[in-house]
């Protein structure tokens, strides 16, 4: 751990942005683990420590990073949301740091079973969804559920984008109806969704509903 911290400090030291470190660092390096995983040159235990580790750099870094961002809150709220029993918590949390470092209010949330999937994304009043698929298990059932909650929002710009490590190995099989496909890095996801949500127009809330699984913004 000692090792991974003076690495990402000595980058920093150099002039190198916190966002390119987590893109081209941190992000890369994860990508490599999971590539060694897959190719059974690491052991799960192994991966998960080094996930762990790399995770745990973000947190550390996370206030020095938020203070490059943006100056001022942009007023946009954001649901960033796994997929059901996701063990991939490094990546979206990553990317919910690029948000808030963009001015958004972000909600991370990771749920157990397709239940509280449905819950969340009913639990308050967002701007915009983003999901995060890492495998195949899911897929179907979330895109029925998508299609059962869609009509039922309070939002009616609301938009949903799909992402994550599926937009990379099959990105087709995430067409689904109403959504936008995310397969760029955190910085172009940030850009496309902020984009896309200007150009509609913010709607008002109309029917504001607290949320249990709002996290508190980071100082």
């Amino acid at each position: 751990m000692d090792e991974t911290r003076e690495i990402l400090m000595g980058w920093h030291r150099q002039g190198h942005a916190l966002a390119d470190i987590y893109l081209s660092g941190i992000g890369l390096a994860a990508q490599l683990l999971g590539e060694r995983w897959s190719s059974d040159e690491v052991d799960f235990v192994h991966c998960t420590i080094a996930h762990s580790r790399l995770h745990q750099t973000l947190h550390e870094f996370s206030a020095e990073f938020l203070s490059e961002g943006c100056a001022k809150p942009n007023g946009l709220n954001l649901l960033l949301m796994t997929e059901p029993s996701s063990q991939h918590g490094l990546g979206g949390f990553m990317l919910s740091e690029f948000f808030r470092h963009g001015g958004w209010n972000v909600t991370l949330c990771a749920p157990q079973d397709m239940a509280e999937f449905k819950r969340i994304f009913q639990s308050d009043w967002f701007d915009a969804v983003a999901l995060s698929m890492s495998t195949d298990r899911y897929l179907d059932a979330v895109a029925q559920a998508l299609s059962d909650i869609l009509p039922l929002e309070v939002n009616p710009s609301l938009k949903v984008f799909v992402g994550g490590p599926m937009a990379q190995i099959e990105p087709l099989r995430l067409s689904w109806p109403g959504t936008h496909l995310l397969n760029g890095n955190a910085t172009q996801a940030v850009a496309m969704v902020t984009q896309s949500v200007k150009k509609t127009g913010r709607q008002p809330n109309v029917t504001p509903r607290l949320s249990k699984y709002s996290l508190i913004p980071h100082p």
